[in-house]
Formats: structure tokens, C-alpha cells, sequence
């Protein structure tokens, strides 16, 4: 059943793969089995692909792929936490 908190999830695993740069380094998310639940099931299997991007950005993806859908973060949250990612990048920019 389509859900607003499977969106979410769905939207996390983008992140994901656009974080890893799949193409350049030749990585899938795995399709099914026991990596496919270990993936969903933990934040140590997560956290592994995510490691060199900043703290804050994967803390936001790691919420939107929480295995408990109601402790995803809404839509507008994620807007508003990639909105300030952003003012932070471009001031880092800026001071270069």
C-alpha cells in the first residue's frame, strides 16, 4: 500500500545512490535477500555507504530509511534540512 512514509523510504534510497555515485563505482543497492534486510533492517549497513558525505546529511538520510515508518521525517522537514544544507554549502563556497 503506497504510503507517504514508503515515499519517503524510496526517496532515501535515492539519496543513497546518488550519494554513492553508482555509475563511478560500479555499486547497486542490493535487490532482495539477506542483504536487501539487512540493508532496511540497519543503520551500521547504511552508514557504511554513506561514509565521506557530512554528518548532517546523512543523519537526514538515515531517518528517511528508519525500518519504523512513523519516525521518518515528513516531506516538508526534509525540504527545509536540504534547504539549510544548502545555505551551509554555499557559504562554505563563498569563504573559499
Amino acid at each position: 500500500i503506497p504510503t507517504k512514509a514508503a515515499d519517503i523510504f524510496s526517496l532515501g534510497l535515492l539519496m543513497v545512490e546518488l550519494v554513492m555515485n553508482r555509475a563511478r563505482l560500479g555499486w547497486q543497492l542490493p535487490k532482495e535477500g539477506p542483504q536487501w534486510q539487512n540493508f532496511r533492517k540497519g543503520r551500521k549497513e547504511v552508514e557504511q555507504f554513506l561514509l565521506g558525505i557530512s554528518r548532517s546529511l546523512m543523519n537526514i538520510i538515515l531517518r528517511m530509511l528508519n525500518p519504523n515508518p512513523p519516525q521518518r521525517p515528513s516531506a516538508k522537514e526534509i525540504r527545509m534540512k536540504c534547504l539549510a544544507y544548502e545555505r551551509r554549502q554555499r557559504g562554505h563556497a563563498s569563504r573559499r
